[in-house]
């Protein structure tokens, strides 16, 4: 593999157009005025945990693309700590 090359993962498009949906899904159902079979209810409150699967999927996203950044040498662990320290500054501040 090239440095070039970037990873791909298919079967993720997948799962998080799944969690896209469903928290959609979950939004609109949320803020409708209209009462809901209790049954559909139970499964709209269960599209909660795709949240969770969303920010997984997107958090290995980035973990990936950072660590072949990391192994490839385009950035070193300094410069990345410095990055990370440097974007939590506006947040220590208040």
């Amino acid at each position: 593999m090239s440095n070039n090359k970037r990873e791909y993962y298919p079967n993720l498009n997948g799962m998080k157009a799944l969690a896209c949906i469903g928290i959609i899904i979950m939004h609109i159902a949320a803020n409708q005025k209209y009462a809901v079979p209790p049954i559909l209810n139970r499964v709209i409150v269960s599209m909660d945990d795709l949240v969770y699967l969303f920010m997984i999927i997107s958090a290995f996203g980035i973990s990936v693309g950072y660590a072949h950044k990391l192994t490839s040498g385009t950035m070193d662990y300094f410069y990345f700590t410095s990055v990370d320290i440097r974007n939590c500054g506006p947040f220590l501040r208040s």
